[in-house]
Formats: C-alpha cells, sequence, structure tokens
C-alpha cells in the first residue's frame, strides 16, 4: 500500500466532502494538516498515511474512505432536495455566506459586482448583497448552467452572461450547488440541463 508523504493530506478534503454525517449539517466541515471536522457537531476524521480515514476521537465512523462518503453524501443531498421540493418548503435549502460575486462584461472579462449570500429555495436562488437594497433573483427557466470549479469557485451562466461565485472560506463547496440544482431541474423535466456524470431518478 502506498503511503502518502504530505502533512496536508486533509487539505481541501471538503470541496468534496459537505455533508456531515453525524449532524447532517452542510458545508460544516473545517481541515488542518491531516485532520477535518463539523463546526457544527463536532465530528472529527484524521486522514492516515495511507489516505484511510480515522476518528480523531472517540466515536462512530461512518465511512473510511473518501469514496464511500461522497456516494453516501450524494445520495443523501438528493434525497435532502428532493423533500424540500414534495414539501414545498419556502425557507432556504441552503446558502453560501459573504461570497464574492463577479459578472462577465462585454469585453468578456470577470469583473467584481459585490460581496453576497447565495441562497439556494425550491423554486430560485437569490444574489442577496450586502451594500445593496435589491437582491438578484435567478428562476431556473433561465438558469442555464452551473458548474463548480476549483478553489471555492461555482461558474454560473444566466440569460446569456456568465458569473463566478467565489466562496468566503477555504473549502466551501461548489458540488453541493450542481447536485441541488440536477435535482430541481429533473423535477421540473428540464433533463438537457442535467450533468452527464451524475444519475437523477
Amino acid at each position: 500500500m502506498n503511503i502518502i508523504r504530505s502533512q496536508k493530506r486533509a487539505e481541501y478534503i471538503n470541496h468534496a466532502l459537505y455533508f456531515c454525517p453525524e449532524c447532517n449539517s452542510i458545508d460544516t466541515f473545517s481541515a488542518k494538516g491531516n485532520d477535518f471536522y463539523c463546526r457544527s457537531c463536532g465530528y472529527d476524521i484524521h486522514i492516515n498515511k495511507y489516505g484511510f480515514f480515522e476518528r480523531k476521537s472517540f466515536g462512530k465512523l461512518y465511512f473510511n474512505n473518501i469514496r464511500d462518503w461522497f456516494n453516501w453524501e450524494e445520495k443523501k443531498l438528493i434525497e435532502f432536495v428532493s423533500e424540500k421540493l414534495i414539501g414545498n418548503y419556502k425557507d432556504v435549502i441552503f446558502e453560501d455566506t459573504a461570497s464574492n460575486v463577479y459578472k462577465e462584461n462585454e469585453l468578456g472579462d470577470m469583473i467584481f459586482i459585490g460581496i453576497a449570500d447565495i441562497k439556494l429555495f425550491i423554486s430560485k436562488i437569490e444574489i442577496d448583497f450586502k451594500n445593496k437594497k435589491d437582491v438578484f433573483t435567478l428562476n431556473f427557466n433561465d438558469l442555464q448552467t452551473i458548474n463548480p470549479q476549483v478553489n471555492e469557485r461555482l461558474e454560473i451562466y444566466y440569460k446569456n452572461t456568465a458569473y463566478r461565485i467565489i466562496g468566503n472560506q477555504p473549502g466551501v463547496s461548489a458540488l453541493k450547488w450542481e447536485l441541488a440544482l440536477n435535482v430541481i431541474w429533473k423535477s421540473l423535466g428540464q433533463d438537457y440541463k442535467l450533468s452527464s456524470y451524475m444519475t437523477i431518478q
């Protein structure tokens, strides 16, 4: 078995893992060195020299590797969002606070337009700017694509205009947005927007 020499084995783990199996919180992981933990409930994990997960403290180990955890959370988030849709949930499903927002100008350059809370509802996404009275609302019919990128970055294409959202702290997962929107688009019959590598029933 190959040994991982890095002492930063947990770095960026929360780009992929965003659903806590202990308390079901979303995007509450912080990572440092070879360890990461949930800020909501304290559930903690150490990544050993072989890349497997161990509990840093006592308690249940739900998954000993990233693959099983990732597969579980994908199904869990699909179930979570589907329940909100069925129940006609009116509140925020999840949000990324104090994100940097950029908009493509006529030259194709990304221009910073403000800091905002990005909120997902069952019928829309709201970009709630900190220093502006207006809330920019994106409806799902005109939302063309939503793609996670590296370094807490989310790319959105809306009404033929590109937007870039960058999380306010290391490890904010953009993956959850893509998966949640695939569930919503599927429910709206907009299968042509679905990511090819995701399976949404």
